[in-house]
Order: structure tokens, then sequence, then C-alpha cells
């Protein structure tokens, strides 16, 4: 019970510690474009917004903006004849080291990155690239054409924030290195990471600075302005719990938190429970013992300190045990499971006091009711051996027994539902077909530019069934743009998705307007062809799109829609369908080739891809992951959360079980004179174990009428996250109601064997 306190205590100390390191924490705000409680806040502005804002409102001290130098999720970085595909390289303005915390470990710290030349490098990448040799005025080729010379290593970005930075240059490349991106220009083109630090942390210029934020206007040109209306300021502190669009990381929910503690809180509540039940059941022999000092004098204040005094011991030997144990043990496990970093420091003041509280209210709430009961009988009473734990205290059992009881059902009956949803995900139709679709990325310049002919040779392959160039990432679409389409109203945005003429084939997409022949048809490198799916359809109000206008680049781009496919679950199933559009344009590079093959002989599928990719780019690193793996990981923190439920549900059932057998083992000991006479008498082991268990069977009906509208409730709240869910039918409680009545059931009958090896002669002499 307290190893299960420890780790929850670790795990909430880990996730409210993140960007803790950063200095000025409470001055450090990212400006977000929506509504940041509700997490529809969409974490990116235009560039020229913080230089603006920083010039003109006064609370605001300083600013960096902050966005990957590739669209994609990687790039490749070349260190000699040495290439890498890299996922952490940034531009940003050179603010950014300061307003961090980001100290320079090598080279000078008042130069560091201020040429658009410079690259800095962290000290984990430096031992990558160069190991123990000088890596200062050492050049890197960052996506096969842009040389930078290193001019800096800094250490190593802390784990517990929510970026992840292991290669920074200017912000002052940004043109260079995304053309068609403006520093100055583009206001509609929230890209970039935004950061300002206010001149203090209070919330009073938070407010203030906010309050002029939305209310600034900008001049666009003498007909036009943008307003900054919805624009406001997270604290950093936050942004590792609220999960707005456009996060580096996948945020983390704070619910999980409330949910980890109230699961170790409910084990160690369990643990204490069978301390309490089963001390008391095991104190007949104790009764005397407290009959004789009383006799010669003892008070009965000097008793309870007595077994106040033994609860501590036992509680801090217990605390001894669990230090080593979650130390050695379980807190491997735990970093497992939750893909975690947690250190265990025994010498951190603040858990140690907390475990040391923690102990002695645990000896508290245990050896309070353990001294009051056993020291209140009546000395005479006690030495006579008049008094029998069984019928005394038995309601204050059966309430705490109850207790247990119900415990184990909410943590089955949560086990049971999360493992169906979970299961429900995986099968549920996404209207396209992950499986057996081999994703392989495109970091570089020289992969991009020979993207048509990786295709083509990957299509003469045996055992290839299609192949498809795209920018397409499970969990996402490219952007989120302003379209234009005929006998539009108003500016709306749209999802966009980059892909060639083969990606409805390859992911097996249902076309229900168009043709597949009449897409392939049109060539046009330059010409943008348009297929929508039936979400975007609905969303617009056509009845069919088939040749009406549409464009992603306002209305001087527009090209007839040449399909609708029917909607595809590109996103996870936490959220609904939002309308896409599929865009098929050669002059936007793809960032991935999509491979369906029809062998499952993998280690030969992907020896023969990777010899076909690198004799067309050739030093070009092969990297490539299962599109159904892609998909699967989107689910990641419920698939832990279930895994951590059913981890801690055996346990919670085996200590809860424990108890049980431990209460009828006293039960029956007390009662041997009784059992021996029913042996005598002849009557069967089934009237004998209907007995022993009634009594719990009527405590596990009542734990059945607790525990079911809580888990209604509590599953309920859970399964609102998704957009798909199954429903909290009566099965599966029935289901998990009958699981604890059978694992009481076995405990009762392995109790009730135990009557079997009564000897009757023996057991009618028993006092």
């Amino acid at each position: 019970g307290i190893s299960a306190c420890l780790l929850a205590y670790l795990h909430i100390q880990h996730e409210l510690s993140f960007d803790s390191h950063v200095e000025k924490k409470d001055q450090i705000y990212r400006i977000v474009n929506g509504d940041l409680a509700t997490g529809d806040g969409w974490v990116k502005v235009s560039a020229p917004v913080p230089p603006l804002l920083t010039e003109q409102i006064p609370e605001i001290n300083n600013y960096f903006r902050l966005t990957r130098v590739t669209y994609d999720p990687k790039i490749t970085v070349q260190n000699g004849p040495d290439v890498f595909n890299e996922a952490n390289v940034y531009m940003a303005d050179r603010s950014i080291l300061e307003m961090l915390s980001l100290p320079i470990t090598e080279g000078d710290p008042y130069s560091a990155m201020s040429t658009p030349n410079d690259i800095l490098i962290s000290e984990g990448i430096k031992q990558k690239l160069f190991g123990d040799k000088e890596a200062i005025g050492k050049t890197l080729i960052i996506g096969g054409d842009h040389d930078f010379i290193i001019s800096g290593v800094f250490e190593n970005f802390n784990n517990q924030s929510h970026l992840s930075l292991d290669y920074l240059i200017s912000f002052d490349n940004l043109e260079k290195m995304l053309p068609g991106t403006s520093q100055t220009g583009n206001w509609g083109q929230f890209n970039y990471f935004a950061y300002v630090e206010l001149t203090d942390g209070k919330s009073l210029t938070e407010l203030l600075a906010e309050k002029k934020i939305t209310h600034t206007v900008v001049s666009l040109d003498e007909n036009n302005t943008m307003k900054l209306d919805e624009m406001n300021l997270q604290p950093i502190s936050e942004i590792h719990f609220v999960a707005n669009r456009g996060n580096e990381k996948t945020a983390y929910d704070k619910k999980y938190l409330f949910i980890y503690s109230a699961i170790a809180i409910a084990i160690l509540l369990i643990s204490v429970i069978n301390f309490i039940n089963l001390t008391v059941a095991a104190s007949t022999k104790r009764i005397s013992e407290v009959g004789v000092r009383k006799v010669v004098g003892a008070g009965r204040a000097q008793l309870i300190i007595q077994y106040f005094t033994e609860s501590l011991l036992i509680t801090f030997l217990a605390l001894t045990v669990a230090l080593i144990v979650t130390h050695s043990f379980l807190l491997p496990i735990t970093n497992k499971v939750l893909d975690s970093d947690i250190v265990m420091k025994v010498g951190n003041y603040q858990m140690m006091l907390t475990l040391v509280g923690l102990c002695l209210l645990v000896a508290f709430l245990a050896g309070s009711y353990i001294s009051m009961f056993i020291t209140s009988f009546n000395p005479s009473q006690a030495l006579k051996g008049a008094v029998k734990i069984g019928r005394t205290g038995g309601l204050f059992k059966n309430v705490l027994l109850t207790i247990q009881f119900t415990i184990s059902l909410v943590l089955i009956l949560s086990s049971i539902f999360i493992y169906s949803q979970l299961q429900f995900i995986q099968n549920k139709d996404l209207g396209l077909n992950t499986e057996q679709i081999i994703n392989i990325s495109l970091y570089n310049q020289n992969s991009r530019e020979k993207s048509r002919l990786i295709k083509t040779e990957m299509e003469r392959l045996p055992f290839v069934e299609s192949v498809t160039a795209t920018r397409f990432t499970a969990g996402k679409a490219n952007w989120h743009q302003t379209s234009w389409w005929e006998g539009q109203e108003e500016d709306e945005s749209m999802s966009v998705i980059i892909a060639d003429e083969d990606f409805i084939k390859t992911l097996k997409l249902s076309l229900i307007e168009g043709e597949q022949e009449a897409i392939e048809a049109d060539n046009d490198a330059y010409k943008v062809k348009y297929i929508l799916n039936k979400a975007a359809l609905d969303h617009i109000g056509w009845e069919s799109a088939l040749g009406k206008q549409f464009s992603i680049f306002g209305e001087g781009g527009r090209s007839p829609i040449l399909g609708v496919v029917d909607n595809f679950n590109y996103q996870s199933l936490h959220e609904d369908v939002s309308p896409v559009v599929l865009a098929y344009y050669d002059r936007v590079k793809p960032g991935q080739i999509m491979v369906r093959v029809n062998s499952e002989d993998y280690s030969y599928v992907i020896k023969e891809l990777s010899a076909t990719f690198s004799n067309v780019v050739e030093g070009t690193p092969f990297e490539y992951q299962f599109l159904n793996e892609e998909f699967q990981s989107l689910y990641e923190a419920e698939e832990r959360t279930g895994k951590v439920v059913g981890f801690i549900t055996i346990i919670a059932i085996f200590l809860a079980l424990m108890g049980v057998y431990g209460l009828v083992s006293f039960a029956i000991q007390e009662r041997t004179k009784e059992m021996a006479v029913r042996k005598v008498l002849g009557i069967p082991l089934k009237s004998i174990a209907t007995l022993l268990s009634r009594g719990y069977i009527m405590l596990l009906l009542l734990a059945n009428v607790i525990a079911i509208p809580i888990v209604y409730y509590a599953l309920n709240q859970w399964l609102n996250n998704f957009s798909y869910r199954i429903e909290l039918t009566p099965l599966l409680f029935v289901a998990g109601s009958a699981l604890v009545w059978i694992f009481v059931g076995i405990t009762v009958s392995l109790n009730v064997y135990q009557v079997t090896k009564i000897d009757p002669v023996r057991g009618l002499k028993y006092e």
C-alpha cells in the first residue's frame, strides 16, 4: 500500500515539474490563438506578431519565435559521410537561450547563434556526431543542401519540457529553409510558436498584457486590417496539461493524476483494512495479556500507547521495505509502462516528509481502532476468556469489508470497460485500410525531388500492390488552410492532406463521387486536383461536389473538384471526422512514400525496399514505419491507463482476498469446537460453507449496489473523451461482478477445506 502511494507521489511530482527548470517560468507565456481552457486554441501565430506586440505593449519585455526547419517529422543532418534522420531541428530567435534558461557549455555564449550561418547542437548530439572530438567550427548539412557551422553546444534539453530541442539555427533562415514564408509579411500564416516574457509574473500584468493584445489592430494595407482579438497568453507551466491544437508533444491530461492517486489510496486503504481486521481477529491470544496487565495496574492510556507504538513500528518497517521494493522493482516497471524517466531520490526531503506523514496517518488509522478495541474489555472477562472477537465489533468489520469489496469491484469493472474500449478502437472501421502499408520517410531535398522515381522503382517489386507519394501523417492533416469554394459567403478553413493520384487506391478509401481513372488522367503538374471527403461536402452544403470550383490558394488558384471520398478517420477516434480536402499537387514535394504490400515476409520486404531506396538516393538513411503502428500510437495514454489499472486491479484483488482468507481462517480457528460438533453430527460441508460465506454474500451484494453507480459515472466521464465509444452494457457489469463473486467463492472454499482436516476428538477439547 505504501509502495503504491510512493509511486503515485513520484508520478505526480514528475508531471507537475514540467518546465519548472525555466528560471523565469512565472514570466514566460506562449501566445495561443483561440480558447485556452477547452484546448481548442491553435498554438501558433504569424511571424510578425511577436515583434509588433513587444514594440507596442510595455508589459512584454522580450520574445522568441520557434519553428521546425521542415514540414516533415524529421530532416537529414549530414556530418561528413554520415547522414542521420533527426527530429528536433528548429529555427528560433536567439533570445530563446535566455528565456528558456538554456546554457551554452561549449563556445562563446555571447556570439553563439548570432549569424544566420550558425548552428547550435545539444551535448547529446555532439557526443553522437563527434564523440570526444572538437565540434566548434565543424560544418553540418541540413536537409541535403543547407550548410551551417557549429558555433556552440548547449546543455541537453530537459526531458521534463513541452519541447525537445537538439539543433538550433537562427530564425533569420525562415525564408531560406521554408520557401513561401516571410518574417515580416504573411500575417495570416499562423505557423510559428511565439513566446513572450512579461515584466513580472503577477496576474495583473498578464491580464493587462492580454487585454492590450486583444485590442491590437494590424494595418495590412490601405483597405485591410487584422484584429488579434482571439489571442491569449498561456503560462508555460500549463502547456504540458492542455491539449491545444499544434502542440509539439502530447499533452498530459490532469485527470490521470487523480485516477492514479485514487487507485494508490484505494490499495493503501485495502492494506490498512486488512491490517485492522486481521490484527483484531488474531488478538484473541492478547485479550488475556490485557487482562493480566490491567490487574497488575497498567492504565488504559499505557496500553493504547503500546498498541500505537506497535502499529507505528510495523508501518515504518513497511516503509523501509516499500522504499527498497519501489526503487529496485516497481519504479523500473512503472517507467516502462508509462514511458517515463521518473527517478527516486531518497535524499529528497519533500518526498521523505510526505512518506513520514503518510506512515503516521496509517499508523494512527490502523492503531487507533485496534488499541481502543482490545483495551475496552473488562479484566475479569478477559482473564476468563469470555470475550469472543468474532461477535464483537462485527459491524465495523463488515463496514471495512464492504469498502474492500467495493474498491475491488470498481477496479475490476473499470479494467473491463477500459479494455473493451481499447479493443473497440483497435477494431473500429476507420474508413481506410492501414494493414500491410509501410510508410517510408523522405527527409531531405534529394529524396523528395526523386520521390516519383522512388515510387516508380518500388512499383516494379513483385510484392507491391500500390504506392503513393504523400505528406500524410497519422493523426493530423498537413495543415489547416483558409480555403475558397464556389458560392462561399465568408472565409473558412479546412484541413488539407497533400497526396498523389494513388492515395485513394493505396489506403483503400471509398470513392463515392468521381472515377479513379479520371483523377489519374489529368497530369498537369501546375494544376491542383481536389478530392473532398463527405464531411467537407456536408459542411459546405452541396448535394454533389463533382465539377464545382475549389481552392486552397485563394480564388485565383481554383480548380474543379474531381471526386468525393467517404469519411475516413485520419485523426484519432477521440475526435469526429472533420472536413478535409485531398490536394494532388506536384509542386509540393511529398514527405513519405506509402507502400502497400501483399507479402507477410517483412524481413524480405524491408530488405528489398531498402535496397531500391538506396539505389535511387544513395547516402540517405532508409527509415520506415508500419502505418497501423502509427495509428496505434495515437492511443498510448489510454493503453498506459489500461495497463496501470489492470496491474493495480490484480494487486487490489489479491490483497482483498488475502484479507478475506485470513478472516475466515481466524473465524474457523475461533469456532473449532463448533466445527468439530458439526462434523460429529454429520452436517454436510455444503451447509458449513453456507454458514461461513453467508455474511460475505450480503456484503458483496451491498458492495455491488455501491460500486456500480460509481463506475457508471466515472467511466461515462472517461468515455466522453472519445467521439466513438462503447456502451456501458449491463452484461459487462454482470461479468465484472461475477469475477469478484467467483474469487471470494474460491477463497471461502479453500477455508472450508480446512474444516475437513479438523480432528473431532481434538476439536471437542479445543479451548
